[in-house]
């Protein structure tokens, strides 16, 4: 069993002690996200950075990003294995703090994104509550997601 680094604890304890939280809802407003707009991305930016292991923010206005007011990774961008997310590496099976992302072709979102907290259980913002489920390792939860290519699982390796 590979074994879990402090910073992998660290994102675990600080993403299990929102669950069942309603501040990433859908019908919430947090940050620079608006009611009515999925969260699951703006979750695990904010579980990550409060662990110390941001991902950045490299969406929108330019003159914005260069002054820290970018967005963070999107679920499509966490779920392409070949977008470049500064001290996230790709890997293939998943461990307990790291982040597992599908892309799909809604109209209102780009896929999914949660942060695994086991080998087999993944917690993420839903449209209700923050909540864990087995997103991540279940073929199931996949056919919810069109135009998916799987899977893709990113682990923190500094920056």
């Amino acid at each position: 069993m590979i074994q879990e680094s402090a910073k992998s604890k660290k994102i675990v304890k600080n993403a299990k002690k929102y669950d069942k939280s309603k501040k990433w809802s859908y019908e919430a407003e947090k940050d620079n996200f608006k009611s009515n707009t999925n969260k699951c991305n703006k979750f695990v930016y904010d579980i990550l950075t409060e662990s110390g292991a941001s991902p950045g923010l490299p969406n929108g206005n330019p003159i914005k990003k260069f002054f820290g007011y970018g967005s963070p990774p999107t679920a499509s961008q966490w779920a392409d294995p070949n977008y470049d997310i500064p001290g996230w590496d790709v890997v293939s099976s998943p461990k307990a703090g790291d982040v597992v992302a599908v892309s799909a072709n809604f109209s209102d979102a780009t896929g999914h994104v949660g942060i695994m907290i086991s080998g087999t259980q993944s917690i993420g913002a839903s449209h209700y509550t923050v909540r864990i489920t087995n997103f991540g390792t279940s073929s199931y939860n996949l056919s919810e997601y069109p135009g998916n290519n799987g899977y893709v699982y990113r682990r923190y390796v500094g920056n």
